[in-house]
């Protein structure tokens, strides 16, 4: 069965700029990109994240990334299907810090890393 969810960019806004990182030891680095230019209503909708690899060392920050409304539609997909408490409680509104290492979680990697 399929099921169709529209999200607004708002709530996606308010789960990726709500949390910065604080549960995610393996996230050094997430920002908007153009930051600027987001908050002026012109940017691009996407975010950059700098972060443990799936095979390094703890602590290398040897990943990086870039990811758009795009990524962020697939991830999420993903997120529905394989952590839909999680998912449930971003579509609520109660997105805590949990929420959003789970959510990058699958926009980069497409699958939990760490647990």
């Amino acid at each position: 069965m399929n099921i169709s969810v529209t999200i607004s960019d708002q709530a996606v806004s308010d789960l990726f700029t709500g949390h910065g990182g604080s549960y995610s030891s393996w996230l050094h680095e997430f920002e908007q990109e153009n930051a600027y230019y987001d908050a002026l209503g012109m940017g691009t909708g996407r975010y950059r994240a700098v972060y443990d690899l799936e095979d390094g060392a703890e602590g290398d920050a040897g990943g990086f990334n870039t990811f758009g409304p795009d990524d962020i539609a697939k991830g999420l997909g993903i997120m529905a299907q394989e952590s839909p408490h999680q998912f449930g409680q971003f579509l609520a509104g109660d997105a805590d810090d949990l929420t959003f290492d789970t959510a990058l979680q699958y926009v980069i990697f497409g699958k939990i890393v760490y647990a």
